[in-house]
């Protein structure tokens, strides 16, 4: 099921779905705080940021990763 950020957020840091404002689909970490880039947020060195298209994050989606 599609969550709007505005209404809640994740419960437990993982890998989600996420929809942009433009429609486009991608995969994202989130933390616990903050949404990271999955590819990145696997390698420890990586300090968590907000980078690229995140911010236009817009709906977060519960089921399994596109990529599981």
């Amino acid at each position: 099921m599609w969550h709007c950020i505005d209404d809640a957020v994740p419960p437990r840091p993982g890998t989600y779905s996420i929809r942009l404002f433009t429609g486009a689909e991608r995969e994202a970490y989130w933390t616990g705080k903050v949404w990271v880039r999955a590819r990145k947020s696997r390698r420890k060195a990586v300090t968590p940021m907000i980078r690229g298209d995140l911010h236009l994050l817009r709906f977060w989606h519960d089921g399994p990763a596109m990529n599981d």
